[in-house]
Order: structure tokens, then sequence, then C-alpha cells
């Protein structure tokens, strides 16, 4: 009994390692796309890789593996017109936008003025 189950053990795990995709009937595709490594590739009618489809500077996406993940630019106190104070720079919670986060700092105002609501240094007195 024994002998026969790992006869038949044998010819199931030979069976699995003969029967995989036969890659020369694949046929290029360009419908579905798998991101690996910071690269997304078409696939074939398989399955498996194709020709790049396009480079992602900013990584893959998480879930599904199907593309490029966002990038994000963080504003800069130039582009939203702020002299001073701490602004949201336009990426809320995007992972890795290089070094975004949340806020850009606009820094302070000199001594004999003020930071107002919209970013502006204005006199104190």
């Amino acid at each position: 009994m024994i002998r026969i189950a790992k006869t038949l053990l044998c010819m199931g795990i030979f069976s699995l390692s003969a029967c995989g995709p036969d890659t020369e009937n694949c046929e290029p595709r360009k419908q579905a796309v798998r991101c690996e490594e910071r690269v997304t590739y078409w696939l074939d009618s398989c399955g498996n890789l194709g020709e790049i489809k396009e480079q992602c500077p900013c990584g893959c996406l998480v879930s599904p593996l199907s593309g490029c993940q966002f990038c994000c630019a963080p504003y800069t106190c130039e582009y939203i017109q702020r002299e001073c104070g701490r602004w949201p720079d336009g990426c809320g919670d995007y992972i890795d936008c290089g070094g975004c986060g949340g806020y850009v700092d606009c820094g302070d105002c000199p001594d004999d003025s003020i930071c107002n609501l919209h970013g502006q240094c204005i006199c104190s007195s």
C-alpha cells in the first residue's frame, strides 16, 4: 500500500512539472500588465512577462501589482505663494513621494512682522 502511494505521489509530482504552460503557444498581448521591481510589463496569453510597458520611478502598486504607484511632487512655498507658516503640501499620505507627507514649512517672519492667515508676513504694529 505504501509502495502504491509513493508511486502515485511521484507520478503526481512528475505530471505537475511536465504540465506547465506551453510557452511556444503563448501569444503576445497588450491587455494585462504586471509590475515587478519598478518596471511594468505586458503579460502574454499564458501570463508570462512580455515587453516592458513603462518604468515606475516611485515603485509598483502594492495591491494589485498591476501598475506604477503615483508619485507626488510636494508644493513649494513659491508655488502656493506663502512667505511663512506651515501649509499642506498637496500630497497627503502618498507613499514614496520623496520626503513629502503632509506639510511644507515656509519659515518664520522677521522680528518686526507676523505671519497672517494667508501665509504673508505683515507688520506687527
